[in-house]
């Protein structure tokens, strides 16, 4: 599928650790865009690239969403050098809602990804970025 042209992958990770593929820049190679953040980067950088692909998706109109949240860039988890909190990841989760309205009928898929402190902060993001996308999606209705 990587090297399929109907195939879009937006990627925001650490610019230290992943994921070694794509083009950095936000240019695509194979349908790969990538938001490399530097270490120490924040909500304020994570919204920022957000917004980017929010800006991208009006030109590449998807059909459908997956939305794979990496609770690794939590402040608090040891493998990242990223520093989100959760006012990040609900506004990520709220931009990927309505790119899914907007676009594809409100077809989107949640994924968790990431995230090695499982007795801490990672279920916690990964049921906040449901909650904050079940708001935003317009359901289908039979009435």
């Amino acid at each position: 599928l990587a090297d399929s042209p109907d195939l879009v992958t937006c990627s925001i990770h650490d610019s230290v650790i992943f994921p070694g593929t794509g083009l950095d820049g936000h240019k695509p190679k194979s349908g790969i865009y990538n938001w490399a953040l530097d270490p120490g980067a924040g909500d304020i950088d994570f919204m920022a690239a957000v917004d980017q692909i929010a800006d991208l998706s009006n030109e590449i109109k998807p059909d459908v969403v997956l939305l794979a949240t990496g609770a690794d860039a939590h402040k608090t988890d040891p493998l990242s050098t990223l520093n989100f909190d959760y006012a990040g990841y609900e506004y990520a989760a709220k931009v990927a809602g309505q790119i899914a309205n907007s676009h594809a009928q409100g077809r989107i898929l949640i994924g968790g990804a990431g995230g090695y402190q499982p007795f801490s902060h990672t279920p916690h993001i990964w049921s906040t970025v449901v909650s904050k996308v079940y708001d935003e999606v317009r359901l289908f209705s039979w009435t």
